[in-house]
């Protein structure tokens, strides 16, 4: 609204479509756990369980590790559930050749946690070509970036890129890998919105369908639950003060050692 004073910087946190109104804020509300969850775990360095691929019979899993095996990459999948239940993880790709990206990232939640442990998997993937380019577009060299420089995907990728940043993941890699510890929910947005009414959380959406994509069937919005930890972009802009940040990881039984002063991995 005009007049209104800027909070935090908006990105694009929540937004979702689908074929219909339930599927879209069901995947906004998702996605808003998986960014919860991540900042929260990051920022206080919190020593997450790592999942054992190995111990999980399913063809897609078994792809992801032939996937690995070619490329020489190593996938370290950190269960980042919260307070809030809803299985949700974070894929780390490691590539310690010096050929390419040496960190990326990919969140996902989701009431499937195989789903979700794909879908992380699958965003980290996707984005090595998108980060190799603004290499190779850069001449094949990193710049010299400081951290409150850090408000691009492409400068926190570059950033990311040489091995020498590696070890600043260490608190999650070097965790012993333990069977995956959650089963299927089929409740959908029902099992989503009683988790959030039993924390005595609101959430709220916004219909921003265009009449272009009404007319082919797709359904657009933008979900809001105001208490979750938000995700940031702009390092110089970090979102530091919500209670979330500070509560859920003593909620959850972590010792925390001060807040994570170097940019996160996530593009």
């Amino acid at each position: 609204m005009d007049g209104e004073k800027l909070i935090i910087l908006p990105i694009s946190n929540g937004a979702a479509a689908g074929m219909d109104y339930e599927k879209a804020i069901q995947r906004g509300l998702l996605e808003l756990v998986e960014r919860d969850a991540f900042v929260i775990s990051y920022l206080n360095k919190l020593q997450l369980p790592k999942v054992d691929l190995h111990s999980i019979d399913v063809w897609r899993i078994d792809i992801i590790q032939d996937i690995s095996r070619r490329y020489r990459l190593e996938i370290h999948v950190m269960d980042m559930t919260t307070d809030l239940g809803i299985p949700s993880f974070v894929t780390l790709t490691i590539n310690r050749t010096g050929i390419g990206p040496a960190v990326l990232s990919g969140l996902k939640a989701g009431l499937d946690p195989i789903e979700a442990i794909v879908g992380s998997f699958t965003e980290a993937l996707h984005l090595r070509c998108k980060i190799r380019m603004a290499y190779e577009d850069d001449n094949g060299r990193i710049p010299e970036t400081t951290v409150e420089e850090i408000n691009t995907s492409e400068k926190r990728g570059l950033w990311w890129y040489s091995k020498d940043k590696i070890k600043l993941l260490d608190f999650w890699i070097n965790q012993k890998p333990e069977p995956l510890r959650h089963d299927f929910s089929p409740e959908g947005i029902v099992s989503i919105t009683h988790t959030f009414e039993k924390l005595g959380e609101k959430a709220y959406y916004v219909n921003l369908t265009l009449p272009e994509f009404s007319a082919v069937g797709i359904r657009v919005v933008k979900v809001f639950v105001p208490h979750l930890q938000p995700h940031y972009l702009d390092e110089k802009y970090r979102v530091l003060g919500g209670k979330r940040l500070h509560e859920v990881p003593i909620k959850l039984g972590y010792k925390t050692a001060g807040i994570n002063s170097y940019p996160h991995p996530f593009l």
